[in-house]
C-alpha cells in the first residue's frame, strides 16, 4: 500500500490552530497517512529581522502538533544551508519515500505567492508529487 503524505511548509512563526486545522482538514479529505510539517529554515520570501531564530521555531511548531499522532515535524530546511525551496525538499522528501503519494500543502498566503518561488512549476506539476 502506498503511504500518502502531506507536506506541509511555513515558516510557523508561530504556529498556530489555522495551520492545525487546515492540516487536518487535509488529512481527512485527502486520506493522509501523516502530516509532515517542515519549519523553513531561510524563507525567501520573508524578512529575517522579524522572524524567530528557527530552533524557536522548530520547538513551537512540536509543541503545536503533539497530540495529533498524525502530525509530525521535520527540521530538514532548518538544517539546510541558505534558502529554504520547496522544490528541494520535495525532492528530499522523494528520496527518503520514493513510494509515497506526497501532497504539498499550503495556506491561503503561500498559494497567493506561489508563481513567485523558486521553481514553482516543478513543485507542483511532476506526476511523482502528487
Amino acid at each position: 500500500m502506498t503511504r500518502r503524505i502531506g507536506l506541509f511548509g511555513g515558516t510557523f512563526d508561530p504556529p498556530h490552530v489555522g495551520h492545525l486545522a487546515l492540516a487536518e482538514w487535509a488529512r481527512q479529505s485527502l486520506r493522509l497517512d501523516c502530516v509532515l510539517f517542515v519549519p523553513a529554515g531561510h524563507p525567501p520570501h520573508k524578512g529575517r529581522a522579524r522572524l524567530s531564530a528557527v530552533e524557536h521555531r522548530v520547538a513551537m511548531t512540536r509543541l503545536a502538533v503533539r497530540d495529533n499522532a498524525a502530525f509530525t515535524v521535520s527540521a530538514l530546511e532548518a538544517r539546510r544551508d541558505g534558502p529554504s525551496f520547496t522544490v528541494d525538499t520535495l525532492r528530499a522528501l522523494r528520496r527518503r519515500e520514493p513510494r509515497a503519494r506526497i501532497y504539498l500543502l499550503m495556506g491561503a498566503d503561500s498559494l497567493a505567492e506561489f508563481p513567485t518561488w523558486h521553481d514553482p512549476m516543478r513543485s507542483s506539476r511532476s506526476p511523482r508529487w502528487r
